[in-house]
């Protein structure tokens, strides 16, 4: 998902400079690079500067109306938009894209975009459940919060509280489905404010966590010893 004008047009320029930012285009001079580029025939950028006939499946309006609305100037103008970035590529643009998976835009945006993901998710009879593995349990409910309260410092009202950052919520979620048995539904109704597809989503943000943070490992490893 895609919001703001010049985020669109990098976005268009991005994927149409894709050919010349390979390894055999590298050590290419410019005008080599915009040469290859005219003449790439895997492409859809030679019938929107007008080098070939328009393809009948896409809709260059959205783009082109972007950068003039005269329709006579363009094609010159947005060869001009997309070849002038034939050497430096968006950085900004690129940490845009990397920054979320679901959205390229403002963060309000992002944020919004990430709502309606889950919305949507939601929106399928809740059937997210059907493939969600349930571990057996041994603890309550009550008996993992309050572990997990005690290695995590805050309090029980603390460890339920949304939040975009951090990893409490994401090592509660995953302490439920751990120790408790619960399903991720289950723990998200337990934690409240968020559904099954938010559960999965934080604890995959757990695991990649996991990969790198030590202190976050010996957390785990304590909240085992503990609940087991």
């Amino acid at each position: 998902m895609v919001d703001e004008d010049e985020y669109i047009l990098k976005l268009s320029r991005y994927l149409h400079l894709n050919p010349v930012y390979v390894t055999a285009q590298e050590d290419k001079t410019d005008r080599e690079r915009v040469q290859f580029l005219r003449q790439y025939t895997w492409s859809s950028y030679r019938s929107y500067v007008g080098h070939s006939p328009r393809l009948p499946f896409v809709d260059y309006e959205p783009v082109l109306s972007l950068v003039s609305r005269s329709k006579k100037q363009q094609s010159a103008q947005y060869r001009r938009f997309v070849e002038g970035g034939i050497r430096n590529i968006d950085a900004a643009f690129v940490e845009a894209r990397e920054h979320s998976s679901l959205f390229i835009g403002s963060a309000e945006g992002d944020e919004r975009a990430k709502e309606n993901y889950v919305k949507m998710l939601q929106a399928y009879d809740r059937k997210e459940d059907i493939s969600f593995r349930q571990e057996r349990g041994h603890c309550s409910v009550d008996e993992v919060l309050t572990a997990s309260q005690a290695l995590l410092g805050v309090s029980r009202e603390g460890l339920l509280r949304r939040s975009r950052d951090g990893m409490t919520r994401p090592v509660t979620a995953y302490a439920l489905c751990r120790y408790a048995g619960c399903t991720q539904r289950a723990a998200a109704e337990v934690m409240g404010g968020c559904s099954g597809v938010a559960v999965s989503l934080q604890l995959k943000k757990l695991h990649e966590q996991l990969k790198s943070d030590k202190a976050l490992q010996k957390l785990l490893a304590r909240l085992e010893r503990r609940l087991t």
